[in-house]
Parts: structure tokens; sequence; C-alpha cells
């Protein structure tokens, strides 16, 4: 998925093409993380949005030249969230609220239905082991008694 990509479908969001602001969110909301969280919030029912808005208001809410307070920008944002999850299956069903008084910008999103027949892309979860801090391994003595 990439951001140029984008417009070819969506021709009426074209003057974004060049906003650095509209690419990072973009990219934002194409990490596989954000994908696997807007499609959890999707699948309890919610608007798929509401499970990475806290973060992409945090983070981009100032953004002179992709501004939150015009409507055809949050239209964008609903658009790319669209595009990102139409190759994992799904496709629009309905326009839900996000809850009340816990965003500033985003009111509604789009709650997704999920087809697999259309599904061209999946996530894929990988489980690995990651060092948290240095230590020094000392191997504990045996403990079992040696019977002779």
């Amino acid at each position: 998925m990439e951001f140029d990509d984008f417009f070819s479908g969506n021709s009426k969001y074209k003057k974004f093409l060049t906003s650095k602001s509209a690419r990072d969110i973009f990219r934002f909301l194409s990490k596989p993380e954000n994908i696997q969280k807007m499609i959890d919030a999707n699948d309890r029912g919610k608007p798929a949005l509401y499970g990475c808005l806290k973060d992409l208001e945090q983070n981009f809410s100032s953004c002179a030249d992709f501004d939150f307070n015009e409507g055809f920008v949050k239209q964008c944002v609903g658009a790319m969230v669209k595009f990102i999850l139409e190759p994992f299956g799904y496709s629009p069903a309905l326009q839900k609220d996000m809850p009340k008084g816990k965003y500033k910008f985003f009111t509604s999103g789009t709650n997704y239905r999920f087809n697999g027949d259309k599904a061209f892309l999946k996530l894929v979860q990988e489980i690995k082991v990651e060092k948290i801090k240095e230590t020094l391994y000392v191997p504990r003595p045996d403990i079992r008694e040696k019977k002779e």
C-alpha cells in the first residue's frame, strides 16, 4: 500500500498528494500494528478508526497542511482507512458514532463488513523474544541430591 496509489481511486483528494502530513498520516494508518488495532475495533462493532484514533489525534492534530478541523480532511482520513482495509477483505457497512466527548476532531467513522473471499492480504503476527535488560546469568546449583 503506497500513498501515491491511494489517489488513483480517490482523485478528489489529489490536493493532498504533496502534503507531508497526509503522507505521514497514511504511513501511520498503514503500520501493521495500527491495521490490527483498526480491525480489532471494527470486529468489536466500533468504527475501525477508533482503534488508533487516540494516537492519531495526539500525534497529528496540529498539522497546518492537513487540518483535522476541516471536514474534507476528515473525509480523506476515512477514505485512507477504507483504502488500507479493503485488501484485507473489509468493505464499508455502517457509519457509527465515536464515544461522546472522547475525541476532539472525529465524531464518527465507518464500521466494515469482512468478506474473506475478497481478501488478498492478511496480517501475520510474529512472536519473538526480546531482551529487556542485561543480566549476568548465574547457573543455579543442582538442588537435587545425588544418591549413591
